[in-house]
C-alpha cells in the first residue's frame, strides 16, 4: 500500500489474531481481509463459515 502513495499504513506485530489473543474479542465484530484466496478471516483466521478442524482436514 504504501508503494501505491498510501501514507498512514501500519502492520501489528503478530498480527490480528495475535493481537486480539493479547488484548481479547471484545471489540472485534468483523473480519481480516487477507491478500490470498480466502479473502476475508475472522478472528480465530479461519475463512468464515469454516472451522478450524475443517481448515486442518484441508491442508
Amino acid at each position: 500500500m504504501r508503494e501505491a502513495g498510501v501514507t498512514n499504513v501500519y502492520q501489528l506485530g503478530g498480527g490480528i489474531p495475535k493481537y486480539l489473543e493479547q488484548n481479547g474479542y471484545a471489540h472485534f465484530h468483523n473480519k481480516c481481509f487477507v491478500f490470498n484466496e480466502r479473502r476475508a478471516v475472522d478472528a480465530s483466521v479461519n475463512s468464515p463459515g469454516r472451522s478450524r478442524d475443517k481448515a486442518k482436514a484441508a491442508q
